[in-house]
């Protein structure tokens, strides 16, 4: 089977073949000693627009003539609008999913369907001081409408209020963000030019790690504070102000957020039991 012109696995009487790729893993047969019909599965651990577009799979027989069919797979990137309806739409799960581990009796099916549409939609850290941050794998039409998605989550734009916490997400971002690539976070100083405010807790920011010539905000239109790698990767993970109605295609710059969501009021936890 072949994808784009790359291989991707096959299938012989000896077993199956897969080529090395992240995430992705093969089975298959061509036995004749049960009566299952001969098959090649290709399966992707957390599927993406990536993914799609045509795929070719070669059938050379023993005897006879070989062909090849071909499938194309379509895909549709969510946009933030999206994500919130799909939240919103699962909260009924999460209640019920709750309810039932209180009474010790667990649906691990609602938790995988949780599961699986949070590692589709955005990267997991690890727990930080009872908290988790996600940063999300899908593109906002703009950085004004993020907020949804988070509190959706039962968390809210990250905010970082320590030394460590600053530390813990420039280590967490750094191998995950490309260059070019900005990830808002929660402080704004759209009330008063310098004056960063954090929109959930209401609380002014005072931990910075600046980008090189930021803040530069001499138009007064810069107002949401984003981490972003830029083209040097000595520099790491910086901070950058950056407009708030950023929009995409605008600009060559690619664009997610982070949400900061507290475990005790997580709505994407796995409670079920191993």
């Amino acid at each position: 089977m072949t994808s784009r012109r790359r291989r991707l696995a096959s299938v012989t009487s000896e077993g199956t073949d897969e080529e090395n790729i992240p995430g992705m893993s093969a089975t298959g047969s061509v036995s004749n000693e049960n009566e299952q019909d001969p098959f090649l599965q290709v399966t992707f651990d957390i599927p993406d627009i990536s993914q799609s577009g045509m795929y070719m799979c070669r059938i050379t027989p023993t005897i006879g003539i070989r062909r090849q069919v071909y499938e194309r797979v379509s895909a549709e990137e969510l946009g933030n609008s999206d994500i919130v309806t799909l939240f919103r739409s699962l909260r009924d799960d999460v209640s019920e999913l709750t309810e039932a581990v209180n009474a010790e009796v667990c649906s691990p099916g609602q938790a995988v369907q949780i599961s699986l549409l949070t590692s589709s939609l955005f990267i997991a850290s690890d727990v930080h001081a009872g908290h988790r941050y996600y940063m999300s794998t899908v593109s906002s039409a703009s950085f004004l409408n993020v907020e949804a998605s988070c509190l959706a989550m039962g968390g809210y734009l990250a905010e970082v209020d320590t030394q460590e916490e600053l530390v813990f997400l420039q280590t967490f971002l750094h191998p995950r963000i490309s260059r070019r690539q900005l990830v808002l976070i929660s402080a704004t100083d759209e009330e008063s030019e310098g004056v960063w405010v954090h929109r959930q807790s209401g609380t002014t920011a005072s931990i910075f790690d600046w980008f090189p010539s930021a803040p530069n905000d001499s138009q007064g239109t810069k107002n949401c504070l984003s981490f972003l790698w830029y083209f040097n990767e000595a520099t790491g993970v910086k901070m950058k102000d950056v407009s708030c109605s950023y929009v995409e295609g605008a600009t060559v710059w690619q664009h997610s957020y982070l949400c900061e969501v507290p475990e005790a009021d997580s709505v994407i936890r796995n409670n079920c039991p191993a």
